[in-house]
C-alpha cells in the first residue's frame, strides 16, 4: 500500500494524472512509465528549463525588439541570430537598402503627362474639331440627337405619353390667363437665336433655336421685363421647374425647332425653354405651364 502510494506521488511530482494510471499489467501502460520517468529525470528538466530563461547572450536580441520600431527591426528567420552577420545583434545599427525613387522633375512630367491626356480626351465634347479624340467625354454632339448631347432622355424622364399627346394645352397664368396648343406654337415660333446650352456634367455645345420669345408670352399674361417668371415641366422632381428674372427674361427663347427640326422627343419636344448664361439644367425642357408674376 505504501509502495503504490508512492507511485501515485511520484506521478504528481512528474504531472502524470492519477486518474489516468493502467494496470501494470497493460505493457503500453508500462512504456508510457517509463517515459514519463525519464521525462522526469533531473537532466531532462534542467534541459527544458534552460530553453525557457534567458541566457546573458539572447538579452540583447530581447531588449532591442522590445524597443524597436516594426518597420526598422531585424526580420525573423530560420538563421539564429549567432549565425547571422546581418542580424541587429552583430551589425548593430544597419541603414534601409536605397529604394528607386521618380525625381522631383519625373514627378512633374508624370503629372503634366496625365493631365494633357484628361484634357485632350475630355475637351472633344466641347471643341468639335478634337470630337474623335474625345474617348473619355461624357457626352459627344455627334452621338446627340439633332447634333447637340442629352443629359437625361425622355424614356428615363417618364414624359412619353404626355409629350407625345396631341392634345397637349401650354397654361399661361398671370393677370390674363390663356392656353397655347400645338397649332399656336407653329404660327407663333419665327424667331432664331444662336444659344449655347452648358451642362452640369462639364461639357457645353452651341446651336440654332427657333421659338417664341418668352416677353412675347409674358406681356401677352399682363406682365412685362420686370416679371417674375415660373415655368414647370412634365417632369416632375428637382429639376421639374425653375425661375427666370431680371435680364434672362427679355433674352429668354421657348424653342420648338433646334437646328433646323422640330425638337426632338429627348431635347423637350414639344416646347423647351433656351436662355443664356443659364445651366442647362435649368434650361427646362418638356413645358407644360408658364406662371407670370
Amino acid at each position: 500500500m505504501k509502495g503504490h502510494l508512492a507511485k501515485l506521488h511520484h506521478r504528481r511530482v512528474i504531472g502524470v494524472d492519477p486518474g489516468n494510471l493502467a494496470s501494470d499489467s497493460d505493457p503500453e501502460s508500462s512504456v508510457r512509465r517509463r517515459n514519463d520517468l525519464n521525462d522526469a529525470a533531473p537532466g531532462n528538466i534542467e534541459q527544458r528549463l534552460a530553453l525557457k530563461v534567458p541566457t546573458p547572450n539572447r538579452l540583447p536580441d530581447i531588449v532591442y525588439g522590445l524597443g524597436a520600431k516594426m518597420r526598422d527591426a531585424d526580420v525573423l528567420t530560420e538563421v539564429p541570430w549567432s549565425e547571422n552577420p546581418l542580424a541587429h545583434s552583430n551589425a548593430g545599427e544597419v541603414p534601409p537598402p536605397p529604394t528607386p525613387a521618380l525625381s522631383r522633375r519625373g514627378v512633374l512630367v508624370a503629372a503634366g503627362v496625365g493631365i494633357g491626356t484628361v484634357v485632350v480626351t475630355t475637351v472633344g465634347h466641347t471643341v468639335t474639331p478634337l470630337e474623335p479624340l474625345g474617348v473619355l467625354s461624357v457626352r459627344q454632339a455627334s452621338k446627340g440627337p439633332q447634333g447637340v448631347p442629352v443629359n437625361k432622355t425622355a424614356e428615363s424622364a417618364g414624359i412619353i405619353p404626355a409629350a407625345s399627346a396631341a392634345s397637349w394645352v401650354l397654361e399661361v397664368s398671370g393677370p390674363s390667363r390663356y392656353r397655347l396648343r400645338l397649332a399656336d406654337l407653329e404660327e407663333l415660333a419665327k424667331v432664331e437665336a444662336d444659344l449655347p446650352i452648358a451642362c452640369v456634367e462639364g461639357w457645353s455645345a452651341g446651336a440654332r433655336w427657333r421659338g417664341i420669345p418668352l416677353i412675347d408670352v409674358v406681356r401677352r399674361a399682363g406682365g412685362d421685363e420686370g416679371s417674375r417668371v415660373h415655368v414647370f415641366s412634365l417632369e416632375t422632381g428637382l429639376y421639374g421647374d425653375s425661375v427666370l428674372e431680371g435680364p434672362q427674361v427679355s433674352a429668354a427663347l421657348l424653342a420648338t425647332h433646334l437646328n433646323g427640326e422640330r425638337l426632338n422627343l429627348d431635347h423637350g419636344y414639344p416646347l423647351r425653354l433656351i436662355a443664356p448664361n443659364r445651366s442647362g439644367v435649368l434650361n427646362t425642357k418638356w413645358l407644360s405651364r408658364v406662371e407670370v408674376s
